[in-house]
């Protein structure tokens, strides 16, 4: 049995989606840890933001109050699941099942400047929220003309005018062009970690 939950682009990046599969396990694929609880929060939290983040896992089978992690893709942990009486198997969301969902009508390089690159600018997205109806016949449309007030922008440019530049919307993934923001962003200079000229650096202990 899967339980999917529906993906959401807007939410922070680290609240993944997972798939629970009831009675299956994938024992084709490496242990890549093994925890001593079957708390599902406390081992979804270590996946995403505790101290298994950034480890490849992609899946975490309970049984008998412990818990397997495995290191592997969406796409391996389905291949590999198998029937297996008591278990839980929990497969971490692909984040490109949606990725048609997310897309966005943007003008593309015409959005703010970039961080410490004023030069380089990132997407213009659009939220366009337009309600048309269904069906409109010759006459009914004739008539509405006659009684609506006119148009209250009318243009008075044409795209050959000497100001007027003309753009070209682009359907583009807006979490997948947060990420690349994030990895055209400089690297921070050295002296950001001092407190100005002659500072001292500040080193953090744990008691």
């Amino acid at each position: 049995m899967i339980r999917p939950v529906a993906y959401n682009p807007f939410k922070e990046e680290e609240e993944a989606d997972w798939d629970l599969f009831d009675d299956c396990d994938c024992p084709s694929l490496e242990n890549a840890a093994v925890a001593e609880t079957d708390d599902v929060t406390a081992c979804k939290k270590a996946c995403e933001k505790g101290q298994l983040k950034g480890k490849g896992i992609g899946a975490f089978v309970q049984r008998g109050g412990k818990t397997v992690f495995k290191q592997c893709t969406h796409a391996e942990a389905i291949a590999a699941k198998a029937p297996a009486k008591g278990a839980k198997m929990f497969i971490i969301g692909d984040p490109e099942a949606s990725a048609n969902l997310r897309l966005m009508q943007a003008v593309e390089g015409e959005g703010l400047p970039r961080l410490k690159s004023p030069f380089e600018h990132g997407n213009l997205f659009l939220i366009l929220n337009i309600e048309f109806p269904t069906t409109l016949p010759a006459a009914a449309a004739a008539q509405l003309l006659k009684v609506l007030p006119p148009p209250k922008h009318v243009p008075t440019v044409s795209e050959d005018s000497d100001d007027v530049e003309v753009v070209t919307l682009k359907a583009i993934d807006p979490v997948k062009s947060y990420k690349e923001h994030l990895a055209a962003q400089p690297e921070p200079d050295d002296d950001d970690d001092e407190d100005g000229p002659g500072g001292q650096r500040v080193q953090c202990a744990q008691q």
